[in-house]
């Protein structure tokens, strides 16, 4: 069997669909996964490549952070947790695509 996907008959295009292509697993991701737990610097960057002030500005704004050590100023962030955020606080898309205006 061979593994090289089949071309539509005249050769171009994207490859055609067998039922070998259907069954075969998907190719393995790449890059390597995100850790469940990441600092200031690491939660910036999971973030979009912001800077720490803005992801001190969040944690003000409400997002969650697990604070360590005696006196709290060890910060750890959930990847599920900065999600949630960046969820809550996504902004609709109007017909034009353009972002609407969040009225609260």
């Amino acid at each position: 069997m061979s593994t090289v996907p089949a071309r539509r008959p005249n050769g171009t295009g994207s490859p055609a669909i067998t039922p070998a292509t259907l069954l075969s697993p998907p190719a393995p991701d790449p890059s390597p996964p995100v850790p469940r737990w990441l600092q200031v610097d690491d939660a910036a960057a999971y973030m979009g490549g912001v800077s720490r002030k803005t992801v001190y500005a969040a944690v003000d704004a409400g997002m969650k952070v697990a604070r360590l050590g005696d006196s709290g100023r060890r910060m750890l962030f959930s990847t599920a947790w900065i999600d949630e955020f960046l969820e809550t606080r996504a902004m609709p898309r109007s017909v034009s695509g353009r972002p609407e205006a969040v009225t609260r």
